[in-house]
């Protein structure tokens, strides 16, 4: 049984509930005004610009960034520490990145925001996912179903290639070798990376799908 740590300062557990709540409130808060504002600023700017875009697209094109800029590092962060405590308990020790690997995390934080965006920011193309949604799967338990299938294929997917990558450089390498803890590390980073991708994914067709529908 692995050792379970006493939450610290730097440990997200060790945050207690009153603090998350009033952090939770104060974002939106905060976020709320700030949203409105960045909407009505980019209607005027397109308008001013003489570029043709509905309010709606506007504001599908800010929660499409938020989705890639904000929401893909905090996921991404966050199940970086939910996979190593999971397996490892406590908190990821810090370990800096070899040069090459922080580029290519770079490149990878980087591609990810950019492919979100051009996802979830056109309304064209979830309409078309919504269409295609409709007909694949036309009932709600199916529609769930299908969701969460094709969400964990895709995961799969993304996740398969760095595992094969740092799963084989773990095995050549030995335990007590002072690289190891930075393969695992490694390994922890991209498998947190795959999966909270997909999730800023989904929740970004979902948000680009309510305010297709509902606004």
């Amino acid at each position: 049984m692995a050792f379970e740590p006493t939450p610290t300062q730097d440990d997200p557990r060790g945050r207690r509930p009153g603090v998350n709540v009033l952090v939770l409130i104060v974002a939106i808060v905060v976020a709320v005004p700030l949203a409105l504002a960045a909407w009505i600023g980019g209607i005027l700017l397109t308008k001013n610009a003489g570029i043709e875009m509905s309010p709606n697209q506007v504001f599908a094109w800010l929660m499409a960034a938020f989705t890639g800029l904000v929401l893909w590092p905090i996921l991404r962060r966050r199940a970086y520490l939910e996979f190593w405590r999971a397996e490892h308990g406590g908190i990821p020790p810090k370990v800096a990145a070899t040069t090459a690997d922080a580029a290519v995390r770079t490149i990878v934080m980087a591609a990810g925001a950019v492919a979100l965006i051009a996802i979830c920011g056109p309304q064209d193309i979830v309409s078309a996912l919504s269409a295609f949604w409709g007909t694949v799967a036309p009932g709600g338990r199916s529609s769930t179903a299908v969701l969460q299938l094709s969400a964990l294929v895709l995961v799969v997917v993304l996740m398969v290639p760095a595992l094969l990558v740092t799963g084989r450089s773990l095995r050549r390498a030995s335990r007590d070798d002072p690289a190891y803890l930075g393969l695992q590390l490694r390994q922890n980073w991209y498998s947190s990376a795959a999966l909270a991708w997909v999730g800023s994914l989904v929740i970004g067709i979902l948000v680009g799908w309510l305010i297709l529908t509902r606004l």
